[in-house]
Formats: structure tokens, C-alpha cells, sequence
């Protein structure tokens, strides 16, 4: 029965990568496009199952302090349902997870969450930590959108850039 699925979903997308949607124009929103109209003509049972998987990675996203700080989990989502439904059930969840989380990289968030998490950990220690440590999450999100790899020796590395550029010893509090 799963491999007859998997058959019918092929032949549906491959038809309508033959008769329906005019896309891939520029790979970045088309993509999105076709995924999404290519979604809507898929039988509503595969449909379904598409979004339990998606909800499933928003929901990971969404519990996750790390990822929420850094992924916008809503992207995440409609981001996997595109690319499950242009690359069919043969990639894992986990890559496919990974493959939304790296489309979905929020600025804003990334620059949020460290902004908060350094002045909690550096109010104390240094002068005019509203400043240091706006600078500091804006270097820390300029840095990870242009590589958004989730890794903590990654992050570390990106930490102590982000900490140099900023100048933090000029903010330090002479003892």
C-alpha cells in the first residue's frame, strides 16, 4: 500500500510539472509558488499528512528557545510543506526540517534574542549595556543570516566575533 502511495504521488507531481503550474522563473518565490500550487492538487490525504509533518516542525521550533530565537517557526512550516511537496516522502524529516529552519533565518529574532540574553548576562558587568548589547545581537544576526549553520561550535565562533566587533572592552567597568 505505502509504495503505491508513494507512486500516486509522483505521477501527480509529475503532471503537474507537465500541465499545470508555469513556475521556476527565479528560484527563490517560485519555488514557494509551485510548491504551493502544486500542494493544492495533491489528494487530501497526502495533504493532510503534509501538515501533521509541518505542525510537527512548527511545534519543535516553536518549544525550542534557540530555534524561536532564531527561525521564524510560522516560515518553518509553510516552508516545509513546499519543499515535502516538491521533493515527495524520500527525504527525512530531519533534513527536510533543517532544509525550512535555513529558509526561514529571522534577523529580527536572532538580533532579539541575543540582545536580551546579553544584557541578563552583562548588565552588571559593563557600562552602557543597552548599547553594547543592541550592537552585539545585531552583529550576531547579520553574521548567522549569511550562514545560517545551527551548530554551538558555530554559534561560539559567531559569539566571539560579534563580541570583538562590538568593542566590549571599552565597555568594561573599571574595578
Amino acid at each position: 500500500m505505502r509504495k503505491y502511495n508513494r507512486l500516486k504521488y509522483v505521477i501527480i507531481l509529475f503532471s503537474i510539472l507537465i500541465h499545470g503550474v508555469n513556475a521556476y522563473a527565479a528560484k527563490d518565490d517560485s519555488e514557494s509558488k509551485f510548491g504551493r500550487a502544486a500542494f493544492r492538487q495533491l489528494p487530501e490525504d497526502i495533504q493532510i499528512r503534509i501538515i501533521d509533518e509541518a505542525t510537527l516542525a512548527r511545534r519543535e521550533c516553536s518549544k525550542s528557545r534557540n530555534y524561536s530565537g532564531h527561525y521564524s517557526c510560522d516560515c518553518v512550516k509553510e516552508e516545509f510543506i513546499n519543499i515535502r511537496t516538491i521533493h515527495g516522502p524520500e527525504i527525512n524529516w530531519q533534513s527536510l526540517t533543517q532544509d525550512a529552519r535555513n529558509r526561514c533565518v529571522s534577523p529580527d529574532s536572532i538580533s532579539k534574542y541575543y540582545r536580551t540574553s546579553c544584557i541578563v548576562t552583562e548588565n552588571r558587568k559593563i557600562i552602557n549595556a543597552d548599547a553594547y548589547c543592541q550592537c552585539f545581537g545585531d552583529k550576531m544576526a547579520t553574521k548567522f543570516v549569511k550562514r545560517p549553520a545551527f551548530s554551538s561550535d558555530f554559534l561560539s565562533l559567531l559569539h566571539k566575533e560579534s563580541y570583538k566587533a562590538c568593542g566590549y572592552n571599552k565597555y568594561q567597568r573599571i574595578k
